[in-house]
């Protein structure tokens, strides 16, 4: 508390330079944060996508024929369960369509609503963790090839409310397209943040298997495919298996001068979502810190240089108190202490900006993956903002900040001549 009492009157003896500093720190920290954040987005665990950390993703296949030509698009679902079913250490995989498509909903005496659609298998419930309000997830197995339209659809919390005006619609009929379908559950909305469980209606689909894949027509398909892992451990044993069946299926290829480009699938969450398309390799982000290191450094020397000059303008006191047996090491703590008061203050002013700046416009800098239109505004999770995560990272860049702007000067000013500090001369 003495600390905190001795930093606030001199901040009030000198509020000019004690203003300066603080929004400095805060737009510092700001500038961190927001970056941080907004990177976090791609990669962190948020509901329905809790468990990306578990998460491998099959994102498309390219093949190179004889002639040089390079073709690439979505898998076949025959092609993903070739690669991925039967993998010990996968607790679960899902194949759905590759990106949300356009439709449109309604029930009698209502306007058609556009939503964004996407057809899932059953283990697609199993992989992702909605919150549902109503009802529950389809079974496709539970039904006949012939009485595949029979089964159930699952719709979002908002359609079920402007189709209806409640969440407690299972069991109700609704028009997709000009089908009448029957609603087999409402979950919470989804953002379209969420790479891969973002839609607004969710359709049941099957698929025959045909075999082994021997070609372009066997490999290409619609759909993507996600890996649930049972423990992330579990994950470079996986990868290995994927590879050798990529190889076989090579093998199988070269008689037709054929070669399958993996480009290191699996991919994790955060690999992912560097993909610029599916005849690209992962972003190598081996770089990722220069940006966070120039953004702490910058204004940590024009913060040290603030610090100096209002350290030498106290050059009497800390005469004073090495006249009266401070050491200079409690002279040093003591300076750097009080600058940590002026750090935390600005962080925490940074650290809500940039939340509130994140949250508002958050559509702004975080785009979905989708290149379908989306009938959904991005938002983010709270647990992504309000993580223990984030507070460490604010908390790890303000000691730093805090270090690199007040160890230089402090500990100058802890080296003067009580003498010469005394008298007001300098050397």
């Amino acid at each position: 508390m003495n600390i905190i009492k001795h930093t606030f009157r001199e901040l009030g003896r000198q509020p000019i330079v004690g203003t300066v500093s603080v929004i400095g720190t805060a737009f510092t920290i700001f500038l961190i944060m927001t970056m941080v954040v907004i990177d976090r987005v791609k990669f962190a665990d948020f509901a329905p996508e809790s468990n990306r950390s578990r998460m491998l993703v099959a994102t498309g296949v390219n093949i190179y024929d004889e002639e040089g030509r390079n073709r690439s698009t979505l898998y076949s679902p025959g092609f993903l369960e070739e690669l991925y079913s039967g993998i010990d250490g996968i607790e679960a995989f899902t194949i759905f369509s590759g990106t949300p498509t356009s439709t449109d909903v309604s029930v009698p005496g209502k306007a058609p609503m556009n939503v964004n659609k996407i057809w899932t298998d059953d283990d697609y419930w199993r992989v992702f963790d909605f919150e549902f309000l109503s009802g529950k997830p389809y079974r496709i197995k539970e039904v006949t090839w012939d009485d595949l339209e029979s089964c159930p659809v699952i719709i979002t919390e908002s359609v079920a409310r402007h189709l209806f005006g409640s969440t407690d619609v299972a069991g109700r009929t609704i028009l997709v397209g000009r089908a009448p379908r029957r609603v087999g559950g409402v979950v919470r909305d989804v953002s379209p943040l969420a790479s891969y469980a973002y839609a607004q209606l969710w359709a049941p689909f099957r698929y025959e298997r045909k075999g082994p894949v021997m070609g372009y027509d066997d490999a290409f398909g619609q759909n993507k495919g996600v890996a649930l892992a049972r423990d992330k451990s579990d994950i470079p044993a996986i990868r290995r298996e994927v590879e050798k069946r990529y190889e076989a299926v090579n093998r199988r290829f070269k008689p037709m001068n054929l070669e399958l480009l993996p480009h290191g699938q699996p991919y994790t969450v955060k690999q992912a979502s560097t993909i610029r398309g599916t005849n690209s390799d992962p972003y190598d982000d081996a770089l990722w810190w220069v940006p966070y290191v120039v953004l702490l450094l910058v204004p940590a020397i024009n913060l040290s240089s603030m610090t100096n000059s209002l350290l030498r303008r106290r050059r009497t006191e800390i005469g004073v108190r090495r006249a009266f047996g401070a050491t200079r090491a409690s002279v040093t703590l003591g300076i750097f202490n009080e600058n940590l008061v002026v750090t935390i203050i600005g962080a925490a002013i940074g650290l809500l900006v940039s939340w509130l700046f994140i949250w508002l416009w958050v559509g702004y800098f975080v785009s979905s993956n989708s290149w379908e239109r989306l009938y959904v505004e991005p938002s983010i999770s709270p647990q992504v903002l309000f993580s223990w995560a984030t507070f460490g990272i604010a908390a790890g860049c303000s000691l730093v900040l805090n270090f690199l702007s007040a160890g230089l000067p402090s500990w100058l000013a802890a080296r003067r001549d009580p003498v010469d500090a005394l008298s007001g001369h300098e050397k």
